[in-house]
């Protein structure tokens, strides 16, 4: 009796270490967002599909520069109707449009935000997200061998549309292989794979995007071509004067 008491206190102890080291919701979330914004900047070009049932695909090419404060600007490459065209998101309310057609910036409207962009399965406010610990409190719900499930409720007044998301993080590098994101009602409305990572310098970064959006029955595949990082990019780039020059 008395080894069968010990025996169940160890058990009890182990499982209350194993508790203990079950790493948090909120930390995972903060790691994610440290590993998003290591480099000082980044460069990257990507080719995407948008595939709509009953419709021809369409295609884009754009490249993407962000930096570690989590700026970015977008400028479209290719079809001919978009080449040209530029995005400067300096957060999910700041962003701003050069439209070369009228040769002028203008800034989107809080209500066009969510809208399908470009007729692909992302919209402006999916561009706009760096890091995500500043709009989600992270709940850690589910773990195997391989990843950590965390669940993210929308901090009260975070400007983001999504109302919950679920992120399934790799444990070997702390980067989601998927993410899925939750209406008001919470519905799953979209679906983003990241797959196909590579490592440089102790970055990572996922080659290929698939993104689902449930609600409009569209699907985006985004592959990357090109990445450089830690060029020297400065803070001026990312500004309304510098998306007017080009």
């Amino acid at each position: 009796m008395r080894t069968c008491l010990w025996l169940l206190a160890a058990v009890l102890l182990l499982c209350g270490a194993a508790r203990a080291q079950a790493p948090d919701g909120d930390a995972l979330i903060a790691r994610m967002d440290r590993i998003h914004t290591t480099a000082q900047d980044q460069y990257f070009e990507y080719d995407l599909v948008t595939e709509e049932a009953g419709k021809q695909p369409r295609g884009l090419s754009f490249a993407v520069t962000l930096n570690s404060k989590k700026w970015r600007h977008v400028q479209f490459l290719a079809p001919g109707d978009v080449k040209g065209m530029r995005v400067l998101t300096l957060d999910t309310s700041r962003i701003w449009l050069w439209l070369p057609a009228f040769k002028k910036v203008r800034k989107m409207a809080s209500h066009a935000k969510a809208t399908s962009f470009m007729g692909t399965a992302m919209s402006s406010e999916d561009g706009s997200v760096v890091t995500y610990g500043d709009l989600y409190a992270g709940r850690l719900v589910g773990e195997d061998a391989e990843s950590w499930k965390v669940e993210g409720t929308r901090r009260e007044g975070a400007d983001i549309s999504y109302a919950r998301m679920l992120f399934e993080l790799r444990k070997d590098i702390g980067l989601p292989s998927a993410l899925h994101y939750f209406n008001d009602q919470g519905v799953e409305v979209k679906t983003e794979l990241r797959q196909s990572y590579d490592c440089r310098d102790g970055l990572c970064n996922s080659r290929v995007f698939v993104i689902t959006d449930h609600q409009r029955g569209l699907k985006t595949t985004m592959v990357r071509r090109t990445w450089r990082y830690n060029q020297g990019v400065e803070d001026a780039y990312f500004s309304v004067r510098a998306l007017q020059r080009g």
